[in-house]
């Protein structure tokens, strides 16, 4: 399960977080977690709206934290192939969403002139699952913490998949 937090919502965006987290979506056993924080910097965009609402909301600027534990892009995009490459590449990679998180930071990827260590089909989207299986049942409300929402996000899509143990 990965998660990000940006200052925008299209490609090419500022992104400030990027936390991802193995599991097992059917039985909730986690693995290895990686937690990043990532410096603003050009030519990635911040749009004023989206950092109004970070603002509003509380969950950005977070500017000490930016200060002093943030890594350039290119190095978290080197940081987190690292980490995959040392648990083992994972067979699906796991979403809230496919229009944000995967877009967003494959644009990461391509500034940093990188592959996306995912293929096409193998980014999936954990919210479309949640949503078939438990129609009336509302996801955890989440934090806009990139770490905190990846826990979240594999609580609420290891429930739906309980269902279908069910």
């Amino acid at each position: 399960m990965l998660d990000i937090e940006a200052l925008g919502n299209k490609p090419g965006a500022a992104l400030t977080e990027l936390a991802a987290q193995y599991f097992n979506p059917y039985t909730g056993t986690v693995g290895p977690a990686i937690q990043l924080l990532i410096k603003v910097q050009s030519p990635f965009l911040i749009d004023p709206d989206t950092l109004a609402w970070h603002e509003e909301k509380g969950t950005y600027p977070r500017e000490e934290e930016q200060e002093a534990l943030a890594i350039p892009p290119a190095t978290a995009v080197f940081t987190f192939d690292q980490f995959l490459k040392a648990h083992g590449k994972p067979d699906i990679f796991w979403a809230w969403g496919s229009t944000y998180d995967f877009p967003l930071l494959e644009a990461l990827y391509q500034a940093t002139l990188q592959p996306s260590p995912w293929e096409y089909w193998q980014a999936q989207c954990a919210r479309t699952v949640f949503r078939t299986l438990l129609p009336l049942t509302k996801p955890t409300p989440k934090p806009h913490a990139a770490a905190q929402d990846v826990a979240i996000q594999i609580k609420d899509l290891t429930t739906a998949f309980a269902v279908l143990k069910n």
